[in-house]
């Protein structure tokens, strides 16, 4: 690139831009808040991540060995809280009438697996117990003949890919 040749003495602003005063101290930037722990959704993800390598990706197409599957993401608090002129406050959920309008309905496990011949739901929990919704789908879907299986963050991945196994599942080989 060529110089013009222009020399500039001292700090180049930009326009509009006035140099701090030195004089002034900077106020120490506000602790970041601490991020919220979600220990199911980091399973969830981590999970995902390996049955798209033993399986393929989740979606409407089934792999070579007829395997289709899909996480259903029915657990999200989207409510909200709303105060009342008498200051009474109230959760409500905006999108829980829409939801249940398109069908959404409580108690749905996190995963659906179909390959020839069978179907599987799996539930992922960390902290809490399945509710008395996703107990109810989950013995109906059962009573059809169903696999159906709970599983512990703290288990970690190696077991839903054995329970998936033992139920018939085709998949890739692993390493454990």
């Amino acid at each position: 690139m060529k110089s013009l040749g222009v020399r500039v003495k001292g700090p180049i602003h930009l326009k509009g831009m006035r140099p701090r005063d030195p004089t002034i101290p900077i106020a120490p930037k506000a602790a970041a808040k601490p991020k919220r722990q979600e220990p199911e959704h980091e399973y969830q993800i981590s999970l995902v991540k390996h049955l798209t390598l033993v399986i393929g990706p989740p979606g409407n197409s089934h792999n070579e060995d007829g395997v289709s599957w899909r996480a259903f993401d029915q657990g999200q608090k989207r409510s909200i809280i709303v105060t009342a002129r008498d200051g009474t406050q109230k959760r409500i959920n905006p999108e829980a009438a829409k939801a249940k309008a398109r069908g959404v309905r409580r108690g749905v496990t996190d995963f659906w697996f179909r390959w020839p011949g069978a179907l599987a739901w799996i539930e992922l929990k960390a902290e809490t117990d399945t509710s008395d919704d996703q107990d109810d789908f989950m013995s109906l879907q059962a009573s059809y003949g169903d696999h159906v299986a709970v599983f512990r963050a703290e288990q970690g991945i190696e077991p839903v890919e054995a329970w998936l196994r033992a139920c018939g599942c085709p998949m890739r080989r692993t390493w454990w």
